[in-house]
């Protein structure tokens, strides 16, 4: 048995030797067809010109699909090359939605540097506004565009990129709604002296030494060109890209640059088209010659074209007080005509009492003419005038009573305890607010509901002279757990409270029982940016993080709180540990106030994504936790690795998980 083995073995060996290479063929088909490819891209034909290079439409055998191909002019020197290649690399870098992505680098066959990139789909915005295309037929289709340039560059902006260039010729729209920019060769890296990824990757000594030499010259468009970016790039930071903004939002709305020919020494043109006042103001704000008095970041400005979009003023009109109850009442138009309803009727019921009481005293004065003839009559015309003038105080004085609940009641609406802006930027919306309390109290100082307000405010913004002010000269109600904090703190002989204090502070409301639910993520976004703007050290702060998270999950077991300044990781496990912030419309996670780039939340009762998605995290680990839905993760721009039990999920949850999201399976 054993012979007969070992002679079918040797047969299968010489068969094995035997076996010919052009199998493969058969086999591998694909393989041997990739293989044979004699050159990775076919030329198809040239689809753009620019004053360095040329862009050919090219097919690429290897991956099959079409790209656009960049090489420089054939005019162009070898000193021209690093330049290149700069912009190839600067853009690779790039990971975003809005901004088009490169494929390869290298040198061709005529050692010359080219790169690949998406071929782009659809028309220039340039093209677009000249045709006067339907697709932007309304403003607010327009700011739908300009709003995803602006995360394109603001995205740049956080990896320390400007792009020096923003112009419609550079907007790609797509049929669609895509929206690209393109164009980055006056890209410039900024904080060179800081290290990192891209300063190690991007840029060798010999490109360094070419940048520092250009930054003495000018480059950018006429236009849409800041007057810093005029006098040489030294001067350029996020700024500049501000106002490149601003003449590319100009341009959208009038259809024509904002400037005759270069910035020095013109003015912007005004606006022949209606364009609503406070955007004319957000424009005015990017184009402002001095880069001081500009949007301070890309996110400032896109911030304020979406109050503009969502009916709330913006930061660039510094809006009227009248303006604020007009855009109130747009926002409230059902309470608001309810109101205004209200009050035409009661004005309605006065007016005809009024003409009624009109005539009550006609009919007096016709009696005392015939008082001799009638005296019965005349006393009775008396006594009815009497009774008229008496209904009339009683509703002139209802009216009155009316009116004072009216503006307490719409004021109130408007309580920084209501208002989701507090949450992002505390210091401006209690500005705002104030403003509007102090207004109301400059008309009647007594009113304890706007007083109440009041000191809420001014406790949770640290102003604690004006909060013992306040309860000293006036009997304010409802403010039982201030006072107490007031007196067990002495906080009327400090002017801020350290970490370790303000933890204590909150231990202390915790005990209290205050029915105030939101208000420990006032005190702690508070707290976070008033320490931000007196620039002092957060060190430390993940012990009032934690505080607060232990105050809105009172069930919390076993509770693990570990973060690591170094690695900026943060863990948080054990069981009852459902929320990350107070769940009050507008309230962001606790955690946002800390450095993160892991975040690990396992073995707790945690059961929704979307109270993470305003986190800018690059790795997440959910093992064990009440997560099932997957498909908040598509607003995580920033998540590279995603954790999860194996054992938890099926395939087809997983499959919810984005393509840019590494899923790690436990």
């Amino acid at each position: 048995m054993l012979d007969y083995f070992d002679d079918h073995l040797s047969e299968l060996f010489e068969e094995a030797e035997s076996f010919s290479c052009d199998s493969i063929d058969i086999l591998a088909p694909s393989f041997q067809t990739l293989s044979q490819v004699p050159e990775k891209y076919t030329v198809k034909e040239i689809v753009g010109e620019g004053g360095m290079k040329k862009v050919f439409r090219v097919y690429d055998n290897l991956a099959r699909r079409e790209v656009a191909l960049a090489v420089l002019r054939d005019e162009k020197e070898i000193d021209c090359y690093d330049t290149f290649i700069h912009e190839a690399w600067l853009t690779s870098k790039l990971d975003h939605p809005n901004i088009i992505k490169v494929h390869d680098v290298g040198v061709n066959e005529n050692n010359a540097p080219f790169f690949t990139m998406d071929l782009k789909s659809g028309h220039s915005l340039k093209e677009l506004l000249c045709r006067q295309n339907p697709q932007f037929d309304t403003i607010d289709k327009l700011l739908e565009v300009f709003i995803k340039v602006c995360d394109a560059v603001s995205y740049a902006h956080s990896k320390h990129i400007l792009h020096l260039d923003i112009k419609p010729d550079n907007i790609q729209v797509g049929s669609f709604g895509g929206v690209v920019v393109c164009d980055w060769g006056l890209g410039k890296l900024i904080k060179l002296e800081e290290s990192s990824e891209i300063d190690v990757l991007l840029l060798n000594s010999e490109l360094r030494e070419n940048i520092i030499r250009d930054e003495e010259l000018v480059r950018g468009t006429p236009g849409f060109m800041a007057p810093e970016q005029y006098h040489g790039m030294k001067k350029v930071d996020k700024r500049t890209d501000v106002f490149g903004l601003g003449a590319l939002l100009y341009t959208m709305l009038e259809g024509n640059p904002p400037f005759d020919g270069e910035v020095i020494g013109t003015a912007i043109k005004g606006f022949s088209r209606k364009v609503p006042k406070s955007l004319e103001a957000v424009v005015k704000k990017c184009l402002h010659i001095d880069p001081e008095f500009r949007y301070e970041s890309v996110k400032s400005l896109r911030d304020d074209l979406n109050n503009f979009r969502y009916g709330y003023s913006t930061v660039a009109e510094e809006a009227s007080f009248v303006k604020e109850i007009l855009l109130f009442y747009h926002r409230n138009k059902k309470i608001s005509q309810l109101v205004i309803s209200f009050f035409l009727f009661i004005v309605t019921i006065v007016m005809v009492f009024m003409i009624k009481l009109d005539g009550s005293r006609r009919e007096e004065k016709s009696a005392r003419q015939d008082a001799i003839a009638n005296l019965k009559l005349a006393n009775e015309s008396k006594r009815r005038t009497e009774y008229a003038l008496k209904l009339y105080k009683q509703e002139k004085k209802s009216f009155e009573s009316l009116m004072r609940d009216f503006i307490d009641d719409t004021f109130e609406n408007e309580s920084y305890l209501r208002s989701p802006g507090f949450y992002r930027n505390p210091l401006m919306t209690a500005q705002k607010v104030r403003s509007k309390l102090d207004k109301i109290l400059a008309h009647n100082p007594n009113l304890t509901k706007i007083l109440k307000q009041k000191v809420h405010l001014s406790f949770v913004m640290q102003n604690y002279k004006e909060v013992g002010a306040l309860i000293s000269q006036h009997s304010v109600q409802g403010v039982i757990f201030v006072k107490k904090a007031m007196s067990e703190f002495n906080l009327l002989n400090k002017d801020h409270l350290t970490v370790e204090e303000f933890v204590e502070l909150l231990d202390y409301l915790s005990k209290l029982k205050t029915d105030s639910s939101p208000l420990f993520s006032k005190l702690i976004a508070a707290d976070f940016k008033l320490r931000k703007s007196r620039k002092e050290s957060v060190d430390g702060y993940e012990k009032a993080v934690k505080k607060c998270l232990m105050i809105y999950n009172p069930g919390w077991k076993n509770s693990v709180f570990d973060y690591d300044t170094q690695l900026k990781t943060l863990k948080i496990s054990g069981r009852g540990f459902k929320r990350l912030s107070s769940l009050w419309h507008g309230d962001l996670p606790l955690i946002r106030f800390l450095e993160l780039d892991k975040l690990i939340v396992n073995s707790c009762d945690i059961y929704d994504l979307r109270q993470l998605d305003t986190l800018k995290i690059k790795e997440l680990d959910i093992c064990d936790t009440y997560i099932t839905d997957f498909e908040p993760l598509k607003s995580f721009s920033e998540l590279k690795r995603l954790t999860v039990l194996k054992a938890q999920y099926t395939e087809q949850q997983l499959k919810q998980v984005p393509p840019h999201i590494e899923v790690i399976l436990k």
